[in-house]
Formats: structure tokens, C-alpha cells, sequence
């Protein structure tokens, strides 16, 4: 009995195995071959190297080839094609379907009395001829022929010439493109961070070439070898990056080539070189305000990777150069030069200033470095023949912004890079003005600049001393002032602070002249209420600070419209401070006050500080409120 049973289970599962194998997969083929049946082309038509269209349906053959850096026009003119434009045709052929198909035989038309010609396809409208190799061997052709009736379909013909299929009319708007429309509109397909050397010459100017060194700065290595703008050079290479052809003439003028202007961009093994030509006439209208121009041109290449040859044959067409483009390109020797005279100077790295010239002693301002967490200090150092004068802390303020200054100073131009010795005398570097030397840290070399008046003492001229470069630049005048050679110009304007716990007790402001009290205020109990002058006083001179410093010596007179005048105020503090565990002391600070003139400048002046400066405007209008209070009439009343 168990024998049988297992026989007939033998039995079933060859039975099932008989029909999977024998109706399933039959099934199954059926499918795939009606799925692939409908594609008229399908694997052939897949990872296409070439397609060439041609046909009385579109004006000039176009020819289509891919390469390594992408496709190609090379008819009717040779140039980059537009990848997407390509994808549409690529995709269009490999996923081309039909409606319905029927032998392309002569003996089975002939049944019906019909030929290839009753369909269009003994002249066809348009052939296509594709390989998947790149070398185009291999090639099949699909014919194109007229629409069925409805005019909503195509005949087409397949390679073998065995079919006739019916397919959607689409594939013919997507055949017939004009070649303008299959090309890139993009002229430089070097990217601009791909651009490793600018080359640039005109008919007016010294051809010049700019490169990118290791350490990604642009330098100039002709006409001279100097530094070029890192940011203007960026502006021209986007800029070329971003040209688009306009259009391709048919006819251009005989003199559409006349050279203009030659930009040779390199990039990562290839060349490809822009010339622009003559201006394209504009037709008669509204005048352009833009400034930007159209010119004729052509784009010669140099790609390794391009079907055919490395060197297409130039095409003409126009293309629109912005003016600010144009104006960098045709002043190339000027306007992608670094203007800035120290484009590399960090501030940090600056450990000494010396400043000399017009006739008076040497000024050095040096940093001092400090412990950690505590920023470096600047002195002031004054050379007075043998002797050195004694060295003040300087502002780091004011010294920080003379660098800033040096930083950002720029040529207004760049006179000359050959200068003669009657120049040098003419421009005043035979006793110059200024001379600046920065001595840098971490082994860099100093850097002195001189600055020099012409003959008229309205242009200042610059030049570098002891490197190689020989340009003679223009700057503008307030450098000099800038780097001015009074030592009280870079004094530190922080006069007192008051230590913490420090108060303020007492202020008394008496008029001189008048021998009259103005204020005199006991402010020992914090609580107390006082004016809102008073207290704007008090916070003033909790840290007195200088305008400006007018003299490094108290004298019993002060110098107002060239006249020497005696102090007109005087200011007492009193300044109590914690001695110790519940003790005090108190000292008393006086301060000499000139009169207010012109609104914002009034004197100071204090043996203790050894200085007479000018107050700060915060420190004025708090003082002028008291000193004016007993004779200010107020705001004028209502008339009753």
C-alpha cells in the first residue's frame, strides 16, 4: 500500500514539472516576446556612439559622434552638442514603439498592389544611421517615411528591411531639430575652477598670461611677473564661462575676423581659445545703454578625447561680451593686476613698524608680546640721534588701524615698472615723505615701502625697496597722514581707569576767571540722588580717555586759534579707594578745562599725566550742561 502511494506521487510531481516546464514557460517566452516585439529597435538602439540624420526633411545632413567628454556636432558644423538634446533622440530611438507592423517584402506588398514607395520609404523623408561603436562600424539605418492618413503616425522601415512599422508622428518633431537647436549654447566647457592658465591678447596691448600657482593665487608671468587680483581673475574666468553663443550667421562680413581680441583659456589637458572678431552691426533703433556689444568670433579647441581630430574647424558665430567683462579682458595688464599693495600682510604677523622721512626723528612702534591669555602690547619708540626716548604703551587701537590702512591700500595706478632717476627725483623718493618698514614674524623677510609727493605735492607716488619689483604705483594722499610720525598720535588714549572699588566721592568744577563755584557735590553715599548731568560726568570719568593727545607736557596755558590762553576751569576729583580690611584712602586728581570752542573740541590738561589732550564729545556735553546751567535761559516760553 505505502508503495503505491509513493508511486502516485511520483506520478503528480512529473505531471506538475511536464506542465510548468512545457505551458508556463511557453507563457512566460510569449510575454517577453510580445513586450520586446514592440520596441522597433530595442537592444540595438541602446549605449548608441553615433547617430547621423539626413533626408529632405531637414536642411544639411547633421552628424552626431560621442566621445570621452561628451557629444559632438560634426556636421553641419562641428561643435558641442547639447547633452540634452541628445538624450531626447537616444531615448526616442531605444524606446521607439509601434502601433502595428507588416511585411516589408516586395512579393507581400505586391499582394495588395501596394510598393515601399506607397508608404514613403522608396525616398524616404529622413534616414537615420546609428552604431554603438564609436569608430561608427556596425552602423543600421531606419528609414523614415510619410504619415498614415489620419497624419497622427509615421511608416518607418526597420534596418533589415523586412518590416513596415507604424509609429507615433512624434519621432519626426524630435528627428527634424534644427542643428541650432541640438548644439551647446555654452562656448567654454573649461569650468572656471578648472582653469589653471589665462591667456589675453589685443590689437592695442602687450599680450598677457596669468596662471594659478600650487598655492591657488594667480600670478601674472608676462608682461611683467608680478601678483595678479585673485578676485578680478575669478570675475573673468566666470565671466568667460558664462558666454553663450548668440547666433550662427549664415554669411558673416569678410572682415568678421579681423582680430579684436585672442582669450586662451587652459584647462586639465585641453586648450580652447576664443577670437573675436569685428562688431555685428546693430539694426536701426533704440541705442543700447547697456554697453555690451556683440561681435563675430570663433572657438578653437584642443581636445584629446574628440572625434575626428584634436582641432575642429573654426565655426563662425556672435556671442554678446558684458562690458565689465570686456573692459577686464581688453585691460588685462591693469584691471586683473593686484592693486593692493599688501595682499598677503596679516596683522598679527606684525612685530615692528618704522616710520621716517619728512625731515623729523624716526618712530618705531613695537609689540610686546605677553604671557598667556594676556594680548600683546604695543610702545612707542622714538629715535632721537644716539639716544632712544623713553617708550609709552601706544594705542593698539590706533596701531591696528594704521595696518588696516596698509592692508587695504591700492594702487590708483600703476605708473611705471621702469622708472628713470629723473623720475624717482620728480616723484620725491630722493627724500621721501614716508618710509614704512614692517618687520614680520616666522622668518618673513621686513617690507619697506616708500612714499614719495610729485612737485606739486597733490600725487603721492609708491615703490617698494629691496625686493625685485621695480613698479612704481600711485596711492592716495591721506597714507600719508596715516602714518603719521608724532609720537602722540599712537600715545594710548586710555588715561585713567579707576581700579575696582574705586569711587568717585567729591567733584568740584571751578570757573577761574569768575573765581565762582559751578558744582561742587558730595557723592559719598551712592544712594543719593543727583542730576542727570552730573551722573553722565561721573560715568565718564570713571575711564577718562583722550580725543587726541595735543602736547606730552602740562603747560599753565593752552593753545586755542594760535593763542595761548590760561585754563579756564578746573575740575577736582575726589577718588576714594579700599586700602584694606575697612580702610580707605582718599586722593584728589585735577583736571585743567579750556573753554568749548566750535561745539565739539574743548582741552584738558594735568601735571599728574604729564599731557594736554583733547576731551571726547562724550565727556564735553556733560560738562558744558553744568558749566552753562546758571546762565542758560532754557527752552523759550509760550507768550501768554
Amino acid at each position: 500500500m505505502r508503495t503505491k502511494v509513493t508511486l502516485f506521487l511520483v506520478f503528480l510531481n512529473v505531471a506538475l514539472f511536464f506542465y510548468i516546464f512545457k505551458f508556463e514557460r511557453n507563457w512566460q517566452t510569449e510575454r517577453e516576446r510580445v513586450e520586446k516585439g514592440s520596441l522597433v529597435l530595442g537592444a540595438a538602439a541602446a549605449n548608441l556612439q553615433s547617430i547621423q540624420i539626413s533626408g529632405p526633411a531637414i536642411p544639411a545632413p547633421m552628424d552626431l559622434r560621442r566621445g570621452l567628454d561628451g557629444w559632438f556636432l560634426t556636421k553641419p558644423f562641428e561643435w558641442p552638442a547639447n547633452p540634452f538634446a541628445v538624450d531626447g533622440i537616444r531615448t526616442a530611438l531605444e524606446r521607439l514603439e509601434h502601433e502595428t507592423t507588416f511585411s516589408a517584402v516586395e512579393s507581400d506588398l505586391a499582394k495588395n498592389g501596394l510598393t515601399l514607395a506607397s508608404y514613403g520609404l522608396a525616398e524616404p523623408r529622413l534616414t537615420v544611421t546609428f552604431s554603438q561603436n564609436e569608430n561608427g562600424t556596425g552602423a543600421q539605418t531606419m528609414q523614415v517615411g510619410t504619415a498614415t492618413p489620419d497624419g497622427k503616425r509615421l511608416y518607418v522601415l526597420s534596418p533589415d528591411r523586412k518590416w513596415i512599422h507604424v509609429v507615433s508622428n512624434r519621432l519626426a518633431e524630435i528627428l527634424t531639430r534644427p542643428a541650432d537647436q541640438l548644439r551647446n549654447d555654452t562656448l567654454f566647457s573649461i569650468g572656471a575652477t578648472e582653469v589653471k592658465s589665462l591667456n589675453v591678447r589685443t590689437a592695442a596691448t602687450q599680450p598677457s598670461r596669468i596662471e594659478r600657482d600650487t598655492s591657488n593665487r594667480w600670478q601674472f608671468l608676462s608682461p611683467i611677473r608680478t601678483r595678479a587680483s585673485d578676485q578680478a581673475t575669478l570675475r573673468a574666468v566666470t565671466g568667460l564661462a558664462n558666454l553663450r553663443v548668440k547666433s550662427f550667421p549664415q554669411n558673416p562680413p569678410a572682415d568678421a575676423l579681423t582680430a579684436n581680441l585672442r582669450v586662451n583659456v587652459v584647462g586639465n589637458g585641453r586648450t580652447e581659445t576664443l577670437n573675436l572678431g569685428s562688431h555685428v552691426a546693430r539694426p536701426a533703433g533704440p541705442a543700447e545703454t547697456s554697453g555690451d556689444a556683440e561681435y563675430y568670433a570663433t572657438l578653437e579647441t584642443t581636445r584629446p578625447n574628440q572625434p575626428g581630430g584634436t582641432a575642429p574647424a573654426p565655426v563662425v558665430f556672435t556671442v554678446v561680451l558684458p562690458a565689465a567683462l570686456e573692459n577686464l579682458l581688453q585691460k588685462s595688464t591693469q584691471e586683473l593686476r593686484e592693486r593692493r599693495l599688501f595682499p598677503d600682510l596679516e596683522a598679527h604677523a606684525v612685530t615692528v613698524v618704522n616710520l621716517s622721512g619728512g625731515g623729523v626723528p624716526a618712530l618705531t612702534l613695537q609689540r610686546l608680546e605677553a604671557g598667556a591669555g594676556v594680548p600683546p602690547s604695543w610702545h612707542v619708540v622714538r629715535s632721537e640721534g644716539a639716544a632712544v626716548a623713553n617708550t609709552p604703551s601706544a594705542d593698539t587701537a590706533v596701531i591696528d588701524r594704521l595696518i588696516a590702512r596698509l592692508t587695504e591700500l591700492e594702487a590708483l595706478n600703476f605708473v611705471t615698472e621702469a622708472p628713470s632717476g629723473t623720475d624717482l627725483e620728480n616723484w620725491g623718493f630722493n627724500q621721501p615723505e614716508r618710509a614704512i618698514t614692517l618687520t614680520l614674524g616666522a622668518g618673513q623677510a621686513p617690507q619697506k615701502l616708500e612714499l614719495g609727493f610729485d612737485r606739486d605735492r597733490k600725487v603721492v607716488h609708491a615703490r617698494f625697496v629691496g625686493g625685485d619689483s621695480t613698479t612704481i604705483y600711485e596711492v592716495r594722499p591721506e597714507i600719508v597722514s596715516d602714518a603719521s610720525l608724532q609720537p602722540l598720535d599712537y600715545r594710548n588714549r586710555l588715561i585713567r581707569e579707576l581700579p575696582s572699588g574705586g569711587r568717585i566721592t567729591r567733584l568740584k568744577l571751578t570757573d577761574e576767571n569768575a573765581k565762582t563755584v559751578l558744582l561742587d557735590q558730595n557723592l559719598s553715599d551712592p544712594a543719593a540722588p543727583v542730576a542727570p548731568a552730573v551722573a553722565e560726568l561721573l560715568r565718564q570719568l570713571q575711564s577718562l580717555r583722550a580725543e587726541r593727545f595735543v602736547s606730552d607736557a602740562f603747560t599753565e596755558t593752552v593753545r586755542i586759534d594760535n593763542t595761548d590762553r590760561p585754563w579756564r576751569y578746573r575740575l577736582e576729583t575726589d577718588i576714594t579707594l579700599v586700602a584694606g580690611v575697612g580702610s580707605t584712602q582718599t586722593t584728589t586728581a585735577t583736571l585743567m578745562l579750556s573753554e568749548r570752542t566750535g561745539g565739539t573740541v574743548q582741552f584738558a590738561g594735568a601735571a599728574e599725566f604729564r599731557a594736554v589732550w583733547r576731551l571726547e564729545q562724550g565727556l564735553i556735553d556733560p560738562l558744558w550742561k553744568i558749566i552753562s546751567a546758571p546762565t542758560d535761559p532754557g527752552a523759550p516760553g509760550r507768550s501768554p
